[in-house]
C-alpha cells in the first residue's frame, strides 16, 4: 500500500527527531558532567523545518519547555537555528556557534544569575573554541570545578565576585539583595567601574564578623585570588564574560560544598556522642 505524502512527512519528522536524540545522548555520554559532580540537565533545541514551524528535540532523554539561555527561559524564545547549528556542531566536532554563548553570558547579565545550565554551556563554548583558535595565555581549557591555578584575569574576578558577595551574606544573614542582584552586570563587564566601590565594602561587612577567625580566612582567601590580578580591566569581551560567569560559578559551589563538608561532620559527632 503506498503511504500517502503526509504520512511520508511526518515520518521524515521522526526519523530526523529520533537522530538528533541518539546524537545528544552520545554527545552527553562522551562528555559527562560538564562541571563534575552533576548529571547534564535535560534540555530543549526548537529546530526549524525550513517553512518557518519548529518542532521540539529533548536531549537527556526527556523534554522541558523552556531553555536557561533563552529570554524568559522559554524554547520558542530561540533562536530559530541555534538548535542545528549546534547539533552540526556535536556531529561535526567543531566550535559551537557563537550565538549560544552569547545567549548563555546575555541570560547571565540580565538575571544576574548564572545558573547550572548556563554555566555548562558557556564552558562547553569555551573550551570547544580552544581547541581550534588556541590562546597561548589561556594553555589550557577551564576544569570541572574551582580551578586555583587559573590565571585568566576574567576567571579570578569571577571568584572575586563570589567571595565578597560570601563575606557580604555572613555578615548580613537574611538578605534579600546581595551584590550579585546590583552589581553583577557591570562587575562582569567594565570591572573597573564596581570593583573599587565592592572593596570597599568589603571592609564594612568585615567588620561585621563576630567570628575573627573566619574574617581572616576570608582576607587569606581574597589576597590569593587577588595576587593573579595586577590591575582591574576597563571592559571584558563576551568570551571573557564567560569565563567571569564560570569564574563565579565555580567559586560559589566551593563554598556549597564546604558548608555542607562541615554540616556533616557535625552531624556526625553530635550523633558519636
Amino acid at each position: 500500500m503506498a503511504i500517502c505524502r503526509a504520512h511520508k512527512a511526518a515520518l521524515a519528522v521522526f526519523f530526523q527527531q529520533w537522530r538528533a536524540k541518539r546524537a545528544l545522548g552520545a554527545f552527553l555520554a562522551q562528555n559527562g558532567e560538564l562541571l563534575g559532580g552533576e548529571p547534564p540537565p535535560p534540555f530543549v533545541f526548537a529546530i526549524g523545518d525550513g517553512k518557518g514551524r519548529r518542532g521540539r528535540v529533548a536531549g537527556g532523554g526527556q523534554q522541558r519547555q523552556g531553555s536557561a539561555c533563552a529570554q524568559q527561559g522559554k524554547a520558542d524564545n530561540i533562536p530559530p537555528n541555534l538548535g542545528g547549528d549546534i547539533m552540526r556542531a556535536i556531529l561535526s566536532g567543531s566550535p559551537f556557534p557563537a550565538t549560544w554563548l552569547n545567549a548563555a553570558v546575555l541570560r547571565c547579565r540580565a538575571e544576574q544569575n548564572v545558573t547550572y545550565q548556563r554555566a555548562a554551556a558557556i564552558k562547553a563554548s569555551l573550551n570547544r573554541l580552544q581547541r581550534f583558535q588556541p590562546n597561548q595565555s589561556l594553555d589550557k581549557e577551564l576544569s570541572d570545578m574551582l580551578d586555583l591555578e587559573n590565571t585568566s584575569p576574567a576567571y579570578r574576578l569571577g571568584r572575586l565576585f563570589a567571595a565578597l558577595e560570601k563575606i557580604q551574606e555572613e555578615a548580613s544573614p537574611g538578605l534579600n539583595a546581595t551584590i550579585r542582584d546590583r552589581y553583577y552586570g557591570a562587575a562582569s563587564s567594565t570591572p573597573v567601574a564596581v570593583f573599587t566601590t565592592l572593596l570597599r565594602l568589603k571592609n564594612h561587612h568585615l567588620a561585621k564578623l563576630t567570628n575573627r577567625g573566619r574574617a581572616v580566612n576570608f582576607e587569606r582567601l581574597l589576597g590569593e585570588i587577588m595576587g593573579g590580578l595586577s590591575d582591574f580591566p576597563k571592559h571584558l569581551s563576551l568570551p571573557e564574560q564567560g569565563r567571569f560567569a564560570l569564574g563565579y560559578y565555580h567559586q560559589r559551589q566551593d563554598f556549597f560544598s564546604k558548608s555542607e563538608s562541615s554540616q556533616s561532620m557535625q552531624s556526625t559527632q553530635g550523633e558519636s556522642k
